[in-house]
């Protein structure tokens, strides 16, 4: 404060009362205020120190100034397949970033390091970047710490998540790292930032100690996971990457003799400025403490008003407690591995285990008493205590001198920080799918209001016959009136496959089997079934497919990876309801948050048509009696739902066939089975789903059958039986002699060949008709027949031996229970209907009809192509006899003449392949199509001579450049193929056509030379797929500015880079070395 002479005392108070009110207003007052601070006493002389503070600042500071940093060895032993991997998993990391508008630094180390950034990159440019690393070199971690020491520093990263993967060993050792590690914590505590470290380690050859060391020199804690060989760095990566959201504060416990301890800080899950901070401290460190807390480059201190709680919430209890026995293993684990735990030490600690252990028992034993949902929050903290006091207890018992090994020191990390990364996925869950989790605990709550309101009494009269029906439980042995009266419900249960997309579309999941074993929800729920206790190896191989027996004893040998509770009668269904949205979302996502309103109207239809197809036992039938009526329960609380669009789709299923692709109807079996439970409610008539069947067993070979494994011309010839003696070798004798006659008599050039091949195809020439410069419409309208043409005779009353064994293939998907095709029609056993076992039971009963349904099917297996066909009006009824007919005559026809066509051609294509590289400088200055046409007939378009063609275009002022270009981009002239390349790949074919699509450079360079001559929309249609980029060189030359789409590194002009995600050059650094001796 600075004041003059004439101040007075009251001049003094009023500026300094409104200084302090305006350095209270910034928050960085709290020190002066104590914080109220619960004492909680843990384990004998173990206390637990938690504070709760707000921030001042941003709302969110779990976000504030968070930059991602991806540390990769690329040293030589991670060449081939492990760098493949590695960089997999970081390119997918890179992604996560860009959707999270995270800025991420990539260091990629051996010997040296290079080192590359969003900042300067942009994000594509780092997936390019990341991309090109290869394995080679050496290992040194030193010049990593070096690095981002540096770095972090300069550019003021406030919170940083480091991502560590490597698959050896430092060269020069732990002991000479440990001071570069120093350095890079202390210099970043000094500045105030916040740092997390998270290593991976992977291969036998690893050092799990360096790694662990690594993890700790953050100033908050970081993670290490063990990949074993056939381990997948992707789902490591992503385990890490669920601490990415931490609070960016970091603080620290100062007790007794300045003792500091590391506060373990987490946000509310409801208000994101309020924090709550953990430690655990042994009563004689306690002293009066305070605590630091570090953000933003700030340090804030707080003293503290510590109050002793008696009593806790269960739930508070199960994460402090459980917190407490991860943080007493991770304490004693450094010791052990840094050999500062003397045996004695060691035989203290597995004493206190034990006693963990047997508290743990205890609150396990109190949970069991609490409803599913508490259960379901609380059990899995406790059971992942339980495996690492087991695991732990172990290592305890075995000599201090023994070294851990890689994979025992992983399971122990993991497992120590499987608490902590529990309670991290169940915030990441409660804010993504807020709604359900709220929907949780509605159904409790309504589940408690039915239950209630229930007369069990009255109830045990009206259903006594049915109390044993329906058999028991086989963990809690209740029956389904037990069960209801503790609010639970009776389930079937069975194992599933779940597919990557599931939960966005259930279809997708497949029911390989229904079990005979019953289970009540809760008791699924409390499960080893239910806890899906993630390996401490990561392994590339899910942990799913075990067996129930060896899971939970008593169970039989079968595979239980889902539940479904039943409709048994209403009162049982009022809770059952309730409980299937979670149980179905568990099924297909193993997340009951996770629940979508598809899954309700699916899985159980998924259900329904597996146990359509197994009613062999009376068992068997009981059972799909059940998940009938269930199914039918749900159809009709949902009807609103279904019913509007399945009386649609019935309606339009006839007259409509772009209403049967998969993208409309997914699963053609929850569709039946959906209009089967509707007509036993009466509401859709039987007789109009009868009508559809056939077409439903069409649209399920189409989508089940066989792809087309060859060239189309040649699939038709074969399925046609294409008759070459008869239909095309005469005719090409015939014209190979009067080609001969006729090019004996004329000499007139090539020009004048090319009129002949349109005259032998009988298509009119007009010598008067030229095509003006810039190109004409093209003459519209059907090219008339041949002689030769209309003699051909189909005789569709019979097929072929190729069109006959695909029938029989597709006869053979309709009897094979095990493929999707046979399981799909056995269900119209429900219409009574006996299921097609050939297409002639499906009406299509005739060669001409099969032919046609083969062709269709074959040709048309891809969505998008039946939707073409079906757009252009080619697409026909293959159980119309007439249509079908017709169809398959003309494809017949089709496939004669477009034979003819091509063996005609090459016949001329080898008479004027030799002189094609000659008639390039003709090819450019001729003004009659019909010549230019004759001179590149028969170029490949793979040789030294087509470039010769195209480029003579560059001249100037280049007459009909328009039309030959045309003709080269088509590859065809009026209808005649010109360049004659046996092409495999389809997108360069067009009609049977090889296609040429024109670089930008040599589309420039023409241009550039003719531009004048014709307007810009004509050079469009000549070079269709550059429409942008010419439009782009027009205006330019117009002197108007159009910004690059990826402009070059070097370009100079801002604008031009402006909207673009082009990156400038990567940054290479490596550290400095010293020039040798001469």
């Amino acid at each position: 404060f600075f004041f003059n002479d004439t101040a007075t005392t009251e001049i003094y108070t009023q500026a300094f009362v409104g200084s302090v009110r305006c350095v209270q207003e910034t928050g960085y007052m709290e020190a002066s205020k104590k914080l109220a601070t619960e004492l909680i006493r843990v384990f004998e002389d173990n206390y637990c120190i938690r504070v709760k503070f707000e921030s001042a600042g941003e709302s969110n500071p779990s976000a504030s100034g968070l930059h991602a940093c991806f540390v990769l060895d690329k040293s030589g032993s991670m060449a081939g397949g492990p760098i493949r991997d590695a960089k997999g998993a970081l390119v997918s990391f890179i992604t996560k970033m860009e959707k999270l508008a995270v800025p991420m630094t990539i260091i990629a180390f051996n010997n040296t390091f290079e080192e590359a950034n969003s900042k300067t990159l942009g994000y594509e440019g780092l997936r390019t970047w990341a991309e090109k690393i290869k394995g080679s070199g050496g290992t040194l971690f030193k010049n990593v710490f070096e690095c981002m020491r540096e770095k972090f520093v300069k550019e003021k990263m406030d919170n940083t998540f480091v991502m560590f993967l490597s698959d050896g060993q430092d060269n020069d050792g732990l002991v000479k790292l440990v001071p570069f590690m120093e350095k890079f914590k202390d210099t970043i505590v000094k500045n105030n930032l916040t740092s997390s470290i998270h290593t991976i380690g992977f291969s036998d050859d690893h050092d799990a100690k360096l790694l662990t060391a690594i993890t700790t020199y953050g100033t908050k804690a970081g993670t290490f996971q063990y990949l074993a060989r056939d381990g997948r760095i992707p789902v490591a990566v992503n385990n890490a990457t669920e601490f990415l959201y931490q609070t960016s504060m970091w603080g620290q416990y100062i007790g007794a003799n300045n003792v500091m301890s590391k506060l373990e800080i987490s946000d509310d899950e409801k208000d994101a400025k309020i924090h709550t901070g953990m430690v655990f401290m042994k009563e004689n460190d306690l002293g009066e403490g305070k605590v630091e807390i570090y953000y933003k480059g700030e340090k804030t201190e707080y003293t503290l008003d510590m109050q002793k709680t008696d009593k806790l919430e269960l739930e508070d209890t199960v994460h402090v407690f459980t917190s407490f026995i991860s943080s007493t293993v991770l304490s004693v684990l450094d010791k052990r591995t840094q050999k500062l735990l003397k045996q004695d030490d060691a035989t203290m600690y597995a004493e206190k285990i034990g006693k963990m252990d047997k508290q743990l028992d205890e609150l396990i034993a109190e949970i069991k008493k609490q409803r599913s949902l508490q259960r379901k929050q609380m059990m899995p903290f406790c059971l992942q205590a339980k495996d690492l006091v087991s695991e732990f207890y172990a290592i305890l018992k075995t000599s201090v001198a023994e070294d851990i090994s890689n994979i025992k020191l992983a399971q122990l990390n993991r497992l120590a920080y499987q608490n902590i990364l529990q309670r991290s996925l169940l915030k990441k869950i409660n804010k993504r799918v807020g709604e359900n989790a709220g929907m949780l605990q509605e159904i409790d709550q309504e589940i408690n209001k039915i239950v209630t309101g229930m007369n069990f009494k009255d109830m045990q009269e009206k259903y006594k016959n049915e109390l044993e029906a329906y058999g028991h439980c086989l963990i809690s042995y209740k029956d389904w009136f037990d069960a209801l009266q503790d609010g639970d419900c009776f389930c079937v249960t069975f194992d599933a496959e779940r597919a990557e997309g599931g939960i966005m579309d259930p279809s997708l999941v497949v029911i390989k089997t229904i079990n005979t074993t019953q289970l009540t929800a809760e008791s699924f729920l409390d499960s080893a079934l239910f806890i899906t206790r993630a390996g401490q190896i990561i392994k590339g191989v899910g942990q799913h497919g075990a067996s129930a027996s060896s899971l939970v004893n008593g169970l039989p040998d079968e595979i239980i990876t889902g539940v479904m509770p039943l409709y048994i009668n209403e009162e049982h269904w009022k809770v059952a309801r309730l409980r299937l949205k979670p149980l179905l979302a568990w099924t297909i996502a193993q997340d009951v948050l996770a629940y979508e309103p598809k899954q309700l109207i699916v899985l159980p239809f998924l259900l329904l048509a597996k146990a359509a197809l197994d009613q062999a036992s009376e068992h068997k039938q009981k059972q799909f009696k059940l998940i009938l009526d269930t199914c039918a329960a749900i159809y009709r609380d949902c009807k609103e739902l279904i019913l509007p669009d399945l009386k649609s789709k019935v309606v339009e299923y006839l007259t409509k066939p772009e209403v049967r692709t998969a993208d409309v109807i997914p699963n053609n079996r929850v569709f039946l089975l959906h209009l089967y439970v509707a007509s036993q409610a009466g509401d859709i008539d039987s007789k109009q789903i009868l009508s559809i069947l056939p077409f439903v067993a069409e649209e399920e070979i189409r989508r089940n059958g066989p792809k087309l494994d060859v060239d189309i011309h040649e699939f038709y010839k074969k399925l046609l039986d294409i008759d070459e003696n008869a239909y095309v070798v005469p005719y090409i004798k015939d014209f190979v002699g009067e080609l001969n006659k006729d090019l004996e008599g004329k000499a007139a050039g090539k020009g004048e060949a090319f009129k002949l091949m349109l005259k032998a195809k009988n298509i009119e020439i007009k010598e008067e008709q030229k095509v003006p410069a810039g190109g004409a419409e093209e003459t519209k309208g059907a090219v008339p027949k041949s002689k030769e043409e209309e003699k051909i005779l189909v005789d569709t009353s019979k097929m072929g031996e190729r069109a006959s064994k695909l029938i029989e293939r597709y006869n053979q998907l309709l009897t094979k229970s095990e493929w999707n095709v046979a399981q799909t029609v056995a269900l119209y056993n429900l219409y009574g209907i006996k299921p097609y076992t050939t297409v002639t039971d499906m009406g299509l009963d005739t060669p001409a009809k099969q032919q046609a349904f083969a062709i269709q099917t074959m040709t048309q297996k891809v969505n998008a192509d039946r939707r073409e066909a079906i757009q252009k009006g080619i697409f026909i009824n293959s159980f119309d006899e007439t249509a079908a007919t017709e169809f398959v005559k003309k494809k017949y026809v089709d496939t004669v003449t477009m034979e003819r066509n091509n063996q005609k051609s090459k016949i001329i294509a080898e008479r004027q392949k030799t002189a094609a590289s000659a008639s390039a400088p003709e090819f450019a200055a001729t003004k009659d199509l019909y010549e230019a046409a004759g001179l590149i007939h028969g170029i490949l378009r793979g040789t030294m001579n087509f470039h010769e063609m195209h480029k003579a275009l560059r001249s100037p002022h280049c007459p009909e450049v328009i039309e030959k270009l045309k003709m080269l981009g088509t590859g065809q002239f009026m209808g005649i193929k010109l360049i004659m390349d046996d092409m495999k790949n389809p997108k360069e074919l067009n009609n049977g056509f090889v296609t040429w699509k024109a670089t930008k450079k040599h589309a420039y360079k023409i241009w550039k030379e003719n531009k004048s001559d014709y307007p810009l929309a004509q050079w469009i249609e000549a070079f269709p797929h550059l429409a942008e980029y010419l439009d782009g060189q027009e205006k330019r030359s117009q002197g108007v500015f159009v910004a690059y789409r990826h402009p070059r590194a070097n370009c100079v002009d801002p604008r031009h880079r402006a909207n673009s995600k082009k990156p400038a050059a990567a940054k290479v650094s490596k550290p400095h070395k010293k020039k040798k001796k001469q």
